[in-house]
């Protein structure tokens, strides 16, 4: 429910390829930072930039920028980016 498994796309993908069809994933940092955020506190800890009164998402949400300063960020977007790319050739 809600989600594909690995499997799933690479069926997908398989099937799409089969008729010459390229899938194209989107990664859309940081806007779908906020949902990330929330399903990974434990991994993201204190990278996530705490509201002061900044700017908000166009959906109004607060604390949905990832911190470029702190490492977790970085390694939180390799795990991502990497699982992408094994799943898209």
């Amino acid at each position: 429910g809600g989600f594909y498994s690995h499997e799933d796309i690479r069926e997908v993908v398989k099937y799409a390829a089969d008729r010459a069809i390229h899938i194209v994933p989107e990664i859309d940092v940081p806007g779908h930072c906020y949902a990330a955020i929330r399903a990974l506190p434990l991994i993201l800890g204190n990278t996530v930039r705490k509201p002061t009164g900044g700017p908000r998402s166009v959906q109004g949400f607060e604390a949905n920028v990832l911190n470029p300063a702190s490492q977790a960020t970085y390694a939180f977007l390799e795990a991502v980016l990497s699982e992408v790319l094994e799943l898209f050739p």
